[in-house]
């Protein structure tokens, strides 16, 4: 029976960055998803308040329904910007540098070749020979 090797290499164990990312992007989608559910109330509460009895639709709602609205709005945000991945650079380096002037800048979906020069050719002849 052939002996197993027991260490482990290096891609064998997940990286602890790995583990951060995943927990944090776990955080971030409960804390968007309780931003969410705070903005239902919200919402909620201000149809709650238009309903009861000596309100009418023009009196606007009550203070605690801003605070929500305003809580909301800060935990999508912070679970959105926690959830993100990785920003990327702005300029592409390796990827460019591989490229050449011409193959940046070259635009195929505007050649046109249907143009007049074979009519032309017909009418005047050729007269390159």
């Amino acid at each position: 029976r052939p002996r197993q090797d027991l260490r482990r290499t290096p891609s064998d164990i997940p990286s602890k960055d790995l583990r951060v990312s995943t927990t944090m992007a776990g955080t971030g989608a409960y804390v968007q998803y309780l931003g969410l559910a705070i903005l239902f109330h919200a919402g909620y509460s201000t149809i709650h308040y238009k309903n009861l009895p000596g309100t009418s639709v023009e009196n606007l709602p009550p203070a605690d329904v801003y605070v929500e609205v305003l809580m909301a709005f800060i935990c999508t945000m912070i679970g959105s910007l926690v959830k993100a991945n990785k920003l990327q650079p702005v300029r592409g380096g390796a990827e460019s540098l591989k490229r050449t002037f011409d193959m940046e800048n070259s635009r195929p979906e505007f050649q046109y070749f249907a143009h007049k020069g074979k009519a032309m050719k017909k009418r005047y002849g050729d007269k390159s020979t």
